[in-house]
């Protein structure tokens, strides 16, 4: 492995466990064993280690959710198994973690943005239009419309203003906006595959 996948690949562990706001050049340059000088090789300062991290993220992303729509039945059993991904990552994930890059890094808030904008709103969209033609989502469903309310309804979810973390658990938001979005799209083949189908596995 490259050095400096392995150098993004330990800063998205810490920024994941601690937080992106708590971890400093010298705390990564001390888990990898490496020198600053040395880091500072591969990127520029710590926004550039954001920039870079959350790219390496978010091409892994794009693989996992490729496998999950790969792998799913049907439209609603894709977003599920999408649903569950995220979940994963949501459990380790330190609350503070999307608001610090929001408030500190825009460079790297606009990749979030963009991935949202971008890759998010088109599966949405194909996810959408595949389930209307299996006839789990309703057809009147404004494919467009909809795809733009997901994505910007993650906004809300992240944001301190309407969901502080010491009131709210962002896993348990976002499994309740996942069955909102569901149930206010499905027909009622869809209700019925929703009511036997398991947001997550174990429950």
């Amino acid at each position: 492995m490259e050095q400096e996948t392995q150098i993004l690949i330990k800063a998205k562990e810490l920024f994941f466990k601690l937080g992106v706001r708590s971890i400093t050049m010298d705390d990564l340059s001390r888990e990898l064993g490496i020198s600053k000088k040395t880091l500072y090789q591969y990127v520029e300062n710590k926004s550039d280690l954001v920039n870079k991290t959350l790219r390496l993220h978010f091409t892994e992303e794009q693989q996992v959710i490729a496998n999950c729509i790969a792998e799913a039945e049907n439209a609603i059993d894709e977003m599920i198994r999408i649903a569950r991904e995220s979940l994963k990552n949501f459990r380790s994930m330190h609350p503070s973690s999307i608001y610090d890059i929001q408030k500190y890094h825009p460079g790297g808030w606009k990749i979030i943005s963009e991935f949202k904008s971008e890759f998010i709103y088109q599966c949405i969209l194909e996810n959408i239009a595949k389930g209307k033609k299996e006839g789990m989502y309703r057809p009147t469903v404004d494919e467009d419309v909809v795809a733009k309310l997901y994505i910007n309804a993650i906004d809300y979810l992240v944001s301190p203003q309407y969901f502080p973390s010491v009131n709210y658990n962002f896993s348990d938001l976002y499994k309740e906006f996942i069955t909102y979005h569901l149930y206010g799209i499905a027909t009622d083949k869809g209700f019925k595959y929703l009511q036997n189908a398991q947001l997550e596995p174990n429950e």
